[in-house]
């Protein structure tokens, strides 16, 4: 995808693409959409330049929809603002906004990189004014559960596309789409690690989108969150997001229902940065409890830590058994227990692999403990198994078949 938008936009003429880069590196709308261009010609009649593109569509997300605008420039004649033509996503409405209502392009400011992208986030927020117009006089009571969203002041501006009645009728299964909107959630990523917040990934945001449909009286309500790469990033491995039913828990109105979809997004965000002070507590009380044998330890996410334990001599032998213990903790702790690998140093498979087990449950744990609880516990029953698990291994039971690396 990003080839292709760096190969449409050096057909551009390089003043155009002096106004067109902006516009994509901030997008548009409830979290700032990305825009995107297509279709990119020349209106120039110079055929030896290369790069002569002064006229394209401008694909601007709506709703979770695309708005396809032609953006017409006269490279002749920069200082005169661009053509825009405008049309609906459904092709049948009669969106014709008067160029009075559009200060930036009025009053074209050629110097101004930012120019264009200014043009058209007034002309989207004529459409989003002329969208509720039209919602206003086919679904009322949703109207104004919308006027009533976007008073709010937690709630920044946000799309919506209203659908005319219709004209058949529908089986239960296939509801008439009445309604849709895009909401842009705000999210503060800044209170986690780092590690979860890389530079290159681009803005966060979240947008919701809510689909209504048919009966107007008692719509069924459609809900899905859309996720940008960032925070898709540092929402990864951690337990899945669930979003309440329309209706439930007394959410019946857009000012009931988006105010909760927030605070479980910062209760989300919350619970990610819990999981990350509680791992780093518990692997640094490991660190603590096992300091001589410790071999390394993830010191960025902290969700890794081994270490070499040795057993006692066992009957049988004449020395003692060394074993190096893994520990995996997942984005989900304390929630979810930490696994803990017992890996022979001497004994190996035929495959070649190492002889280890694993116990990733059945062992003294509580997610209420602290780190320092959860270390001292975890060192008696590993040190336990540790003996056993030596013991298993000298005498030949419990185990596979195996070779003795000395």
């Amino acid at each position: 995808m990003e080839d292709v938008e760096e190969c449409l936009t050096g057909q551009l003429d390089h003043r155009v693409r002096a106004f067109v880069q902006p516009l994509l590196r901030a997008g548009i709308g409830p979290g700032s959409q990305r825009v995107r261009i297509s279709e990119v010609q020349s209106g120039c009649r110079e055929r030896d330049v290369e790069a002569s593109g002064d006229r394209f569509v401008c694909l601007v997300p709506y709703c979770g929809r695309t708005l396809s605008w032609q953006v017409i420039f006269d490279i002749h004649r920069l200082h005169i603002g661009p053509d825009v033509i405008v049309s609906s996503e459904d092709g049948r409405d009669d969106f014709a906004p008067d160029i009075l209502d559009l200060p930036s392009l009025c009053n074209w400011n050629a110097k101004d990189p930012a120019a264009l992208r200014n043009v058209l986030v007034e002309l989207v927020q004529l459409y989003r004014d002329h969208c509720f117009k039209k919602l206003t006089a086919w679904t009322p009571a949703i109207a104004a559960q919308a006027e009533v969203l976007s008073n709010m002041k937690l709630v920044p501006p946000f799309d919506m596309l209203p659908f005319p009645p219709a004209t058949t009728t529908t089986s239960t299964d296939e509801r008439a789409l009445i309604a849709a909107f895009s909401i842009g959630l705000p999210i503060d990523l800044s209170l986690l690690p780092a590690y979860l917040i890389p530079l290159n990934l681009g803005p966060s945001r979240a947008n919701l989108i809510l689909s209504f449909y048919e009966p107007k009286e008692n719509p069924a309500v459609g809900a899905r969150l859309d996720f940008s790469p960032q925070i898709q990033h540092a929402f990864h491995g951690s337990a899945p997001l669930a979003l309440p039913a329309w209706g439930s828990e007394g959410l019946t109105c857009l000012h009931e229902y988006v105010p909760n979809i927030r605070q479980i997004l910062l209760d989300k965000v919350e619970q990610i940065c819990e999981s990350f002070v509680r791992r780093r507590d518990f692997v640094l009380a490991f660190c603590s409890v096992f300091g001589r044998g410790l071999l390394e330890f993830d010191s960025e996410s902290f969700r890794k830590i081994s270490f070499l334990v040795e057993s006692p001599v066992t009957p049988g032998t004449s020395h003692k058994l060394y074993f190096i213990v893994y520990v995996e903790l997942s984005n989900q702790f304390p929630t979810l227990c930490p696994k803990f690998t017992l890996q022979s140093v001497y004994h190996v498979r035929p495959s070649g692999s190492r002889v280890s087990c694993t116990f990733d449950s059945n062992y003294p744990y509580s997610p209420r403990w602290l780190g320092d609880e959860m270390a001292a516990r975890a060192r008696v029953f590993l040190l336990e198994r540790t003996e056993t698990f030596a013991k298993e291994l000298v005498s030949g039971t419990g185990q596979s078949h195996w070779e003795v690396v000395c």
